[in-house]
């Protein structure tokens, strides 16, 4: 863990954030947190695939 000005660098894997959130998939729409600074903000990502439930609504994809 690193800190820059009030910055905590950290990754947050799911396993962690799913035991801090109440979401689950499909809702859950966070993978990984790359920083956040607490009761401020945070920098997170989600990775998205073609398989994912609102792709096949948007372009009327039929699996």
């Amino acid at each position: 863990m690193e800190k820059d000005n009030n910055k905590i660098k950290k990754t947050v894997d799911i396993t962690e954030i799913q035991s801090v959130l109440p979401h689950r998939y499909p809702f859950l729409l966070i993978d990984n947190i790359l920083e956040y600074e607490p009761d401020i903000s945070a920098h997170a990502r989600k990775c998205v695939t073609i398989n994912e439930p609102f792709f096949k609504v948007i372009f009327q994809i039929d699996h």
